[in-house]
């Protein structure tokens, strides 16, 4: 994958199926869950490890090129996509050690919650949040009293 290639994500828009405003780009929303994977280490007293970070920053880089994938979609797909992300060469990284993975998947669960909650529009986006925080708490288990600050903070 080219660094043009990652810069395009900046261009490539979330949400197609859902009314939001202002518009979110995978970019966008890569950004956050970064900004996200760093606080939620800092509350949990977890290091944040450079894996996890660019793990964060690059998990839908894929998305450069088929577009926004919801993620519930992507997950009934999980093996099409690894091997398309192998054939493409979008994987710039090995994945993370498997509690530094979880960390990046809460995070990006948060994001999806936080930016849904704030911006969507419409009945539609209100039945998608709700499922987004039932699959919060869901993933977020133990945890679930620091992600739920954290939630109203963003």
């Amino acid at each position: 994958m080219r660094i043009t290639d990652l810069l395009a994500l900046s261009h490539v828009p979330r949400w197609v199926n859902v009314r939001h405003q202002p518009p979110q780009s995978v970019a966008d929303h890569s950004f956050r869950v970064a900004s996200i994977y760093v606080e939620l280490c800092s509350r949990l007293k977890k290091d944040i490890s450079l894996s996890g970070l660019t793990w964060a920053l690059f998990h839908d880089g894929l998305e450069g090129y088929t577009g926004d994938i919801p993620a519930d979609f992507k997950e009934t797909i999980r093996e099409e996509v690894a091997e398309a992300e192998r054939k493409l060469g979008v994987v710039l990284a090995e994945p993370p050690p498997e509690a530094d993975l979880k960390l990046v998947k809460l995070a990006d669960r948060i994001e999806t919650y936080t930016y849904i909650s704030a911006c969507g529009i419409g009945p539609h986006a209100k039945r998608v949040e709700a499922i987004c925080y039932q699959q919060l708490q869901e993933k977020a288990g133990e945890w679930w009293s620091i992600v739920k600050l954290l939630c109203i903070d963003i």
